[in-house]
């Protein structure tokens, strides 16, 4: 399925890097004692907000509620991080409160 929304925003370089660190990351939650299928998902879709335009993220991010900082107005591409959590949680049912 999330390969499924790469491909329909036409993002698929993006989603074969979130494969290559989700295979490192659930590699490394066996070699750390850790739960290696959650670090998997957390490695799919650590960027999946890149599927919105950078041209997009302010505006999106603001519909979404997400609070900004003004680096974040100026350089908009690090607020996917932001956006993929919340594409985590409403797309994938995916809650993470450890943070």
């Amino acid at each position: 399925m999330v390969e499924k929304v790469f491909k329909r925003y036409n993002c698929e370089h993006i989603f074969e890097h979130s494969l290559k660190v989700a295979l490192m990351a659930k590699k490394l939650a066996v070699r750390f004692n850790s739960d290696p299928e959650k670090a998997y998902e957390s490695g799919l879709l650590h960027d999946i907000g890149g599927i919105v335009p950078n041209n997009q993220r302010v505006k999106v991010a603001q519909e979404l509620g997400i609070v900004l900082i003004p680096e974040e107005h100026e350089f908009p591409m690090i607020i996917h991080q932001k956006i993929s959590k919340v594409i985590s949680e409403q797309s994938f049912g995916i809650y993470d409160d450890s943070t």
